[in-house]
Formats: C-alpha cells, sequence, structure tokens
C-alpha cells in the first residue's frame, strides 16, 4: 500500500477540528449548531456499481448474482493502476480505525479518502485504535474524485464499489455518498465473522437501563431501526450493524448514520440532540439562510436525508459496544400491502421463513431511483451487504434462536389497513415496550390464516382484518403479498422447499 501512495501527499490521522477546516475549505457548510452539512453526487448506494474480486480462493463461499457480482483480478488491478495516476501528487487523508467492539473479533481497517468529509465520517463511524495498534486487516481506497470509464474499467457507470479479498483492499470511486463507506466495512465483516462462529446482522440493539436485557430490531433502511433503537428509557448499543458472538453482542461501529428525513426534537430528541453537534456531518439536507439551523422537513435533494454522528453523543449509549445474548429479535417490515399486523409472534419455522424472505417496502431514496416505496424482499434483511451464501447466515441465527430459547417478532412499521396512513411511531413504541417487559406475551394470540403469524389479541387495531372496511379487498390484498412471498423464495431458494411449506404462506 505505500508504494502505491509514495507519490500522494497522505496526512495521517489529522485531528477533528483541522479535518473540520479541511471539510469547510472543499465545500461543507457550517451549520448554525456546529454540524456540517454537504452535498452528494449520488444521495444513496449505488447497488449495480458494487462487486467482489473473483478468485479461487473465496469463489466456492460467495452468493454470486446481480448483488455479489463477479469482477475478474486483472480488472481490479487495471482500475487501481488508473486510481494510482489519478493521485498523484494530491492530498488524501488516512485514518486507521477498528469494526467490532469485542476485541476477540475486532478488525483493523485503513481507510484513506481524498475529501476531509469522508475522513471525518470514518472517525465518526467507527473505532479508534491507538498508534501500536496500526496493523491492517484490510485497506478502503476512497477516491470520490475518480471517475471510472466504463469501456476501460468495464463498470456499469463512472462509478465503483470493489471488494478484493484475497488483496484486502477494497476501492470506493466515483461517489461522495457517505454510506458506500460504511456498508463496504459492513460487506467486509459479514466475510470474515462467520468464519470465527460470529453471526453478523443488520440490527440495532439496545438494552434495559438495569436489568441490560438486549433486544435486536433486523430491518433495511427506513423501517425503524435506528428510531426505535434510540429510546430514552433504554441503553443504546447500537444503531445498524452487529455481531453476535457465542458469548455476546457487539456494536460493529462506534456511531450512527441515521436517517433524518423529517426529524425533530419532540418525538426523537436523542437523535437531534446528537445530530446538532459539533463534527456532526449531514448528508443531502439544507438549512434555513437566515438561521442556519438545519431544514430537517426539505426534501427537495432526496428523501434520503442522512446524518453522522458519533455513539458518544447519545447519551444513554453503552460506551463499551457490548450487550448481552438477546432476550428478544425483532423482524422490522415495513408493509405496503396493509395486511401485516403491527405485531405477530413467529414459531421457529415462520421464523426462518421471514428470515430468509427479508420482505419489506424500500422506503424512497435509500438507493438511487426509488422514490416511492416499492415491494423488495433482502434476504436476511441484509442481502445488499451478506457476500457469504444465504444459508450460512441463516443456520446460525436458527441454531442461536434455538440454543437460547429466544423469542421472534414480526413488526410492522409500515402501512394496516386501507385507509393510507402509516402506523404511528408512538404506537410501535408502545409495542416494542411490551415486547421489552414481556407483557405481551400474557396475550392470546391468534394465528393469521395467510402467513402462519401468532398475533396478540390485545385489540381490533393490533388485527388487520378488523381494520380494513371492505374483508374481500383485504383478503385480496392478502393473496397479492402472499404469492410475492411464495415466489420470491421460490426463486432465491428452490432447495429449501421445507422451510417454504412449514413457514411460508398459504394461498387462500
Amino acid at each position: 500500500m505505500e508504494r502505491f501512495l509514495r507519490n500522494a501527499n497522505v496526512l495521517e490521522a489529522l485531528p477533528r477540528a483541522e479535518l473540520f477546516e479541511r471539510a469547510l475549505s472543499e465545500g461543507a457548510q457550517l451549520s448554525n449548531s456546529g454540524s456540517l452539512l454537504i452535498q452528494t453526487n449520488r444521495t444513496g448506494r449505488s447497488a449495480n456499481d458494487k462487486f467482489i474480486v473473483d478468485t479461487p480462493e473465496i469463489h466456492d463461499d460467495i452468493a454470486w448474482g446481480k448483488i455479489n457480482k463477479p469482477m475478474e483480478e486483472k480488472t481490479f488491478f487495471n482500475l487501481l493502476k488508473r486510481v494510482n495516476a489519478f493521485i498523484q501528487g494530491k492530498n488524501l487523508y488516512s485514518q486507521h480505525v477498528a469494526a467490532g467492539a469485542d476485541v476477540h473479533h475486532q478488525k483493523k481497517f485503513r481507510i484513506i479518502t481524498d475529501k476531509a468529509i469522508h475522513s471525518l465520517f470514518v472517525d465518526q463511524l467507527l473505532l479508534p485504535i491507538s498508534d501500536n495498534e496500526k496493523n491492517t486487516d484490510f485497506n478502503i481506497l476512497v477516491v470520490s474524485g475518480f471517475k471510472c470509464n466504463p469501456d476501460i474499467d468495464h463498470t456499469y457507470s463512472d462509478a465503483v464499489i470493489a471488494i478484493n479479498f484475497k488483496a484486502k483492499l477494497a476501492i470506493i470511486a466515483g461517489t461522495e455518498y457517505c454510506g458506500e463507506i460504511k456498508k463496504s466495512v459492513f460487506t467486509i465483516m459479514n466475510y470474515l465473522l462467520p468464519k470465527e462462529g460470529v453471526l453478523p446482522l443488520h440490527c440495532s440493539a439496545n438494552a434495559h437501563t438495569k436489568t441490560k436485557e438486549t433486544l435486536l430490531f433486523l430491518g433495511l433502511s427506513g423501517t425503524g431501526k435506528t428510531t426505535l433503537s434510540a429510546s430514552p428509557d433504554r441503553l443504546l448499543i447500537g444503531d445498524d450493524e452487529h455481531g453476535w458472538s457465542s458469548d455476546n453482542i457487539f456494536n460493529i461501529e462506534g456511531g450512527c448514520y441515521a436517517k433524518c428525513i423529517g426529524l425533530n426534537r419532540r418525538s426523537e430528541p436523542e437523535i437531534y440532540n446528537a445530530t446538532n453537534r459539533f463534527c456532526s456531518i449531514i448528508e443531502n439536507a439544507r438549512f434555513y439562510p437566515e438561521t442556519r439551523d438545519i431544514n430537517f422537513d426539505d426534501n427537495s435533494i432526496t428523501e434520503n436525508t442522512r446524518s453522522a454522528y458519533n455513539i458518544s453523543k447519545i447519551p444513554n449509549s453503552v460506551k463499551s459496544g457490548l450487550g448481552n445474548i438477546p432476550s428478544a429479535v425483532i423482524f422490522l417490515t415495513a408493509d405496503a400491502f396493509g395486511v401485516l399486523p403491527p405485531v405477530s409472534m413467529l414459531d421457529p419455522k415462520t421464523a426462518a421463513f421471514y428470515f430468509m424472505s427479508g420482505y419489506t417496502s424500500k422506503m424512497p431514496g435509500t438507493e438511487v431511483d426509488v422514490i416511492e416505496p416499492t415491494t423488495t424482499f433482502s434476504s436476511l434483511f441484509g442481502e445488499p451487504f451478506m457476500p457469504l451464501k444465504a444459508k450460512v447466515y441463516a443456520n446460525m441465527f436458527m441454531e442461536k434462536i434455538e440454543k437460547h430459547n429466544i423469542p421472534v417478532f414480526l413488526v410492522n412499521t409500515g402501512w394496516i389497513g386501507d385507509s393510507g396512513e402509516r402506523i404511528s411511531l408512538k404506537f410501535t413504541r408502545e409495542i416494542i415496550s411490551k415486547i421489552a417487559d414481556k407483557s405481551i406475551l400474557k396475550y392470546p394470540t391468534l394465528q393469521d390464516s395467510t402467513f402462519k403469524v401468532h398475533i396478540p389479541n390485545i385489540g381490533d387495531s393490533y388485527i388487520p382484518s378488523r381494520v380494513w372496511k371492505n374483508l374481500n379487498d383485504y383478503e385480496n390484498a392478502c393473496d397479492k403479498l402472499a404469492q410475492k412471498l411464495i415466489n420470491n423464495f421460490r426463486n432465491k431458494f428452490p432447495e429449501d422447499n421445507s422451510i417454504l411449506e412449514t413457514g411460508g404462506p398459504i394461498l387462500k
């Protein structure tokens, strides 16, 4: 790596204040609260531009397909040569950081960027290491100013995210979106951790202030992982990425990357206050010119406005990043059909089906060109970041659930009924409280005849068939979603008919 960087001006581990100043000189704007506002050339992840370098050492491990697209070694190193020529004589910013709060499974990264704001993002989002710990497990080179040539670089566009596990090097080029950095680290960890018996999960986690009982929230962006885990009466372990080892849950990151469209002090005070702090980074939002206060309701750039801040800015966070084996696991889904109950309980068979299905409605802005809720299936509630075959993660998950007898809940944060109104955050938080204190287990349950989930009989508002105005419309909507669930599972996992038959929905 040093030979590659010898003709660039590499600035090592600059203080936050200096990175802050340099970010301003690059075009970032200072808000009234001391946070930095930036606009990026892409406002979401560029899923089509992600590649994994195909080598004999990893070929049989990877779930190759639309998400994990192969890149030849020769293509990768030709791209690296072109990037090398681009950075000659330029300032680069280097950070030595770690991923994984559990030191037994921690990996050390050197992340080099061509913009100070990206180096500041790395400083906020990942874990610090001391000078004598700067041995590196993986390098990531972020060159947002470099534009790929698809004819030369064999890419789909002028951007690329290419991970080479053999060379222990990733290249992110052509995109300024900060989320590509954190998700590349997550993808790398998701390849490495299972080899150590650790299950990586796309989830948030929090713990009871006294008993330390831990909840996991699995879900895609926009389903409520960050919002629901940042609760004033619980301790935040992390908002997005965790490892589940033989004896604990640990945060993979050291910061949060929260969607902040519509953010306000009243409903989400923890995230609001952490966002309005020195060195927090806010992507693709605007402020009021007369006050420089952030206008969180402005979606003129994107719905996917983001706030990046260190987890220490959440007062009731777990500083160690460690939690106990979970007392409950919660699958979050935003059901656009309005037929899934606000909360239901899953037996092991249905848990396996819904974990491998990963159904939700993709929220606007989380990926390029997503402008309205769109039905999507993301295996393991994080398929874009899971390079190994889905059964590897699914088998580990079910082993842990069954070993510790952990209840699994499906919580719908989307829509219910045919009114067109989304389930309120207040209502969902009441549900999470019932799960946390285990009072939800005291209610008798009704089994949904289509989706095989068990609905706590708390009241009519918890039972979709009693919310819909027209029963025929409800049953038709159920069949539409059930058919999508079945078709998706058959297409992705044709060899797992038993899981579909025992845990999947029933068409009427």
